[in-house]
């Protein structure tokens, strides 16, 4: 079944071709819904409202990094795969990457297996 792209038309009863819309209907629609009017953005404004944007996406990226960080400094096991990685000359980026690659593994594992979290150190699984 193909999705509608005009229901409005269909809703009033015009038929309106695939190619073209019909001036009456929009301006019916116009009528009917009455959208609030909206004074077109400057370019300063446009700019500001560009830089707002990537200033939130940097802050929602430095507050992913640091729940990554986290997941290395806190969780015991984690901690030990982590360092071990970066004594043996791996780089930090490298080393958290697989560190959360082997984190995502354990919860995996354990949903999988219906099976809660233990904290106790175990050496043989790190």
């Amino acid at each position: 079944m193909m999705k509608d792209k005009y229901p409005f038309s269909r809703f009033v009863g015009v038929d309106v071709s695939k190619a073209t819309l019909d001036v009456a209907v929009i301006a019916y629609y116009g009528q009917v819904v009455q959208p609030a009017a909206q004074a077109a953005q400057s370019e300063e404004e446009k700019k500001l409202k560009a830089l707002v944007e990537r200033r939130r996406q940097l802050l929602d990226l430095i507050n992913q990094e640091g729940n990554r960080l986290a997941a290395a400094r806190f969780n015991p096991k984690i901690k030990v795969f982590y360092q071990r990685l970066v004594a043996q000359g791996k780089p930090k980026k490298v080393a958290l990457t697989a560190a959360m690659r082997k984190l995502l593994t354990i919860l995996n594992t354990l949903i999988k297996n219906d099976v809660l979290w233990n904290d106790e150190p175990n050496e043989a699984s790190v």
